[in-house]
């Protein structure tokens, strides 16, 4: 019971390996778009800015709307 190795060929002193082979019709292929990527990077900023506008706005909005009911309970318990 000898157990041999199988011998790999060797090219040039290195190990040869086969390539493996590239299924094309099931290979993705991705396609970027230059202007929405720099849009996306460069972005940041200007939509974190548009972010905290939005909430001070809903902040002030509820603001109004508590000072409106204060003033509605005060005037009813003249």
């Amino acid at each position: 019971m000898n157990k041999t190795k199988m011998a790999t060929p060797k090219v040039a002193g290195k190990a040869f390996h086969p390539k493996k082979r590239i299924n094309r019709k099931t290979k993705l292929h991705l396609v970027f778009d230059g202007n929405a990527r720099r849009e996306f990077l460069t972005g940041f900023h200007k939509r974190k800015v548009q972010r905290q506008k939005k909430a001070k706005e809903e902040l002030d909005h509820q603001l109004r709307e508590e000072r409106k009911r204060l003033k509605q309970e005060v005037g009813h318990k003249k």
